[in-house]
């Protein structure tokens, strides 16, 4: 009796079971590809498509049959590659990777879907470019800039930040933004290429800054000892020349004296000259004040009517500007520390 009690408890318990399953969780299957596949139509005449590298070598070539487009291969890490085909000029970006693609193709233009990078980067200059259509007094250039900064700093670990700073020629301050942006990144290679890059943009402005530099106007005037001195004979062969716009009269001026007299005698054997030009009311209070000052030793001219002043802009002295050995203004009104810093860096 006691037996069929417990055949007739486990046959309960057995049949609770049965009917009452545990549930399973469901594990997301999340698909990899241990290739690339690249397949569509093409609506044009082209017979082939070619797979170009970043280079635009050829990687894959093949042949298009009934319209079908079919390419298939293997990479080790992702890189931006082209699509061409044979008889269409228009290459077509696409960010590769070990994914399934899909594209369309039609007379100049084609469309291309798939790869996680490819589309996360499509989606960013389908944005950019409805942004700059859209654009209005809603949307200024910083707003654009600031996308542009967020995406970098966003896919500074993978190519796309890369990329995106190689598509358009930065400013140095951009440059900095940008590493400033991805300072915790821990793609090192990508900080080495930005300052790298840095450097060399930084070189080129100054360059860009020198050639830029307006020609200095000009002028002559007669001297201390009543010939006429020019602008062109002061700048020849010279590596700095100052024009200085000076009077007896001035006391800033006067008291600058000490100091560009030192930066004369420190100077002047290695191609550096000076050329005062006055605005005292009388010669006679020029010539004293000139040989005052211990200023005899460089050119010297008389501006009779402010007539070389106007031509600089001057609107108060002291007032000093700047050439370089092509006789380029470095900088009208340059201040005195400013000078010494400049002169400094021309001769040493």
């Amino acid at each position: 009796m006691q037996n069929l009690k417990y055949l007739f408890f486990f046959g309960c318990l057995s049949f609770f079971f049965a009917c009452n399953p545990k549930k399973e969780k469901k594990v997301p299957v999340t698909k990899t590809f241990n290739e690339y596949t690249i397949s569509g139509v093409n609506y044009t005449d082209s017979d082939s498509i070619y797979l170009l590298g970043s280079n635009l070598d050829i990687i894959i070539k093949s042949k298009i049959s009934n319209k079908n487009i079919l390419l298939k291969g293997k990479i080790n890490a992702p890189s931006v590659a082209f699509l061409k085909l044979n008889k269409e000029e228009d290459v077509h970006k696409i960010i590769l990777e070990n994914e399934s693609y899909n594209v369309l193709f039609s007379k100049n233009n084609a469309t291309v879907l798939g790869g996680k990078l490819h589309q996360k980067y499509a989606d960013y200059q389908n944005t950019m470019h409805q942004t700059a259509i859209s654009k209005s007094k809603y949307v200024d250039d910083s707003y654009i800039n600031e996308n542009y900064l967020n995406f970098i700093q966003e896919n500074s670990t993978n190519l796309l930040g890369l990329h995106l700073i190689q598509q358009k020629k930065l400013s140095s301050k951009t440059i900095g933004d940008i590493q400033q942006r991805i300072e915790n990144s821990t793609n090192t290679e990508l900080k080495t290429y930005l300052a790298e890059l840095k450097n060399t943009t930084v070189i080129a402005e100054a360059a860009a800054k020198i050639e830029n530099r307006p020609i200095a106007k000009g002028f002559s005037g007669t001297n201390l000892i009543g010939r006429v001195t020019t602008l062109a004979q002061v700048k020849r062969g010279k590596k700095a020349v100052l024009i200085d716009f000076w009077a007896s009269w001035c006391g800033p001026c006067r008291v600058l004296s000490p100091r560009i007299k030192k930066l004369y005698d420190t100077y002047k054997n290695q191609g550096f000259d000076i050329v005062t030009v006055s605005q005292d009311r009388s010669i006679n209070a020029w010539e004293n004040g000139v040989y005052e000052d211990g200023m005899e030793n460089w050119n010297h001219v008389y501006d009779d009517d402010n007539d070389i002043a106007k031509m600089y802009g001057v609107r108060g002295i002291p007032h000093m500007v700047l050439l370089d050995d092509k006789g380029r203004i470095i900088q009208n009104k340059i201040p005195i520390g400013k000078l010494e810093a400049e002169l400094e860096k021309i001769f040493k």
